[in-house]
């Protein structure tokens, strides 16, 4: 092979495999497993996620999909590191995805929660990139449709909602952690019930207020809206060292909606914190992984 051959050899490789990695479907079961960059064109736009297949999958079972947010300026590799799912993916057997926010023209990175306005900072459609996200995993992977769930910090955890309300068809549950609903994503809500809902606010978070501010719901109003629409009227409380966890509850004793009141708790979500032993990972992920598309797991 002459010099001139074997440089164009190595740019042809270079090339084809930097490019667009959700064009990449002849993956072998054994090149899918642990964890991979991938970007995706959506709406004209290249977007990034983070992929995380555990070692324990295989094509012939289906696999529930979580997928985890960073918040404002933040990027999907430190939600990875902070809010890290990855042991959870082993021992449970699910799918893990974290995507990366879109920037502003200020170069942070941001999510865009309710495309109707409010805080939205921007006009990216999120929704839809989630949704792109959802059916090329399912061209590449069996994931179990029933099963996908969302999980995000503070942005991230506005986005979440927004998710429930607008694609309540295929999110089956969702988690926020130091996160709340905009006022427009409240009033503009299109979610049909059955759908879980967690939610873990600290009392002193002063970004994204407990009790609210202008434009975002407080943490009790956020609770109360989605126990309505379960029809989880009954509360039960159960006061713990340093937080207090609310369960909502419908007529045959399921939980639908739980929350967890961290007081004196700030904004942030990491999981060296414990609250009752279990991170923030865990317990989303031991209340999300209850539900399908139908509601509870029976």
């Amino acid at each position: 092979m002459n010099k001139y051959f074997h440089l164009l050899y190595i740019t042809f490789f270079f090339i084809t495999n930097c490019k667009n990695n959700s064009e990449i479907e002849a993956l072998t079961e054994n090149e899918i497993i642990g964890l991979s960059q991938r970007s995706i064109i959506h709406d004209g736009i290249q977007r990034t996620y983070i992929l995380y297949v555990p070692e324990s999958y295989t094509e012939e079972t289906q696999f529930p999909l979580m997928m985890n947010f960073h918040g404002f300026s933040g990027s999907a590799e430190a939600q990875m590191i902070s809010a890290d799912m990855r042991p959870l993916a082993e021992s449970e057997n699910f799918i893990l995805v974290y995507p990366q926010g879109a920037q502003l023209s200020s170069g942070f990175p941001h999510w865009n929660p309710d495309p109707i306005g409010g805080n939205n900072k921007s006009d990216i459609d999120d929704i839809g990139f989630v949704e792109a996200i959802i059916d090329s995993l399912d061209e590449e992977l069996n994931i179990d449709l029933s099963r996908v769930y969302a999980s995000g910090y503070s942005n991230g955890g506005y986005l979440i909602y927004g998710l429930a309300c607008r694609l309540s068809n295929k999110i089956a549950a969702v988690g926020s952690v130091a996160g709340t609903m905009l006022s427009s994503t409240l009033n503009n809500c299109a979610a049909s019930a059955p759908i879980g809902v967690i939610n873990i606010h600290g009392t002193a978070d002063y970004d994204v207020p407990y009790n609210g501010t202008t434009g975002l719901k407080s943490a009790t109003e956020v609770v109360n809206f989605w126990r309505d629409l379960n029809q989880s009227e009954i509360e039960e409380v159960i006061e713990n060292n340093g937080f207090n966890q609310y369960d909502y509850n419908d007529l045959n004793g399921d939980t639908y909606v739980r929350h967890f009141k961290i007081i004196n708790g700030g904004h942030t979500w990491d999981d060296n914190i414990r609250y009752g032993g279990k991170s923030s990972s865990q317990i989303i992920w031991e209340f999300v992984s209850l539900f399908n598309l139908s509601g509870i797991i029976k």
